[in-house]
């Protein structure tokens, strides 16, 4: 056997670390609870290569231990988002900009949420220093101009596309 031959031989999925049921237990129970990667092999314990190995071994064999393994993980990442998003949805009635912030995640409604950067800035891009109400004036001045040139910019492809 060749060196390069040897090597590729080392280098399998599980080269890391033998597959453990109970690691992989306490793995799945701190994954549902919202752990990291990281966090969540360290639960186990074991190394975070060695998580990543059995990952890679699952993802390659699904039928093989780590291929269940790796089928209760996607389960307890799963698990984990919707706990947090129902934690989430719960502030909508006292805070709107939970609803907001989620509305501007939410893969189905991100597009329509999308934020738009808005930068003020004095001659050659330089910094402009004035009091609190003066700023607050300012920026109340350009977000109008702002949301005029958008509206026109909106009714104009309207037109357009009316004409189409």
């Amino acid at each position: 056997m060749t060196p390069a031959e040897t090597m590729r031989t080392v280098r399998t999925p599980t080269h890391a670390g033998a597959f453990l049921p109970e690691a992989a237990e306490r793995i799945i129970a701190a994954t549902r609870n919202g752990a990291t990667r990281r966090a969540s092999a360290a639960a186990g314990p074991i190394g975070k290569t060695t998580l990543y190995g059995w990952i890679k071994a699952g993802r390659l064999n699904p039928d093989s231990p780590e291929g269940l393994f790796v089928a209760e993980l996607d389960a307890a990442d799963s698990a984990a988002e919707l706990q947090a998003i129902l934690v989430w949805r719960s502030h909508f009635e006292k805070d709107w900009r939970a609803c907001a912030e989620f509305l501007a995640r939410h893969p189905v409604t991100r597009a329509d949420w999308k934020r738009e950067a808005l930068e003020i800035s004095g001659p050659d891009g330089g910094a402009i220093e004035v009091s609190s109400e003066e700023r607050t004036e300012r920026l109340v001045e350009q977000l109008e101009q702002h949301l005029a040139s958008s509206a026109a910019a909106e009714k104009d492809e309207r037109k357009r596309k009316s004409k189409v």
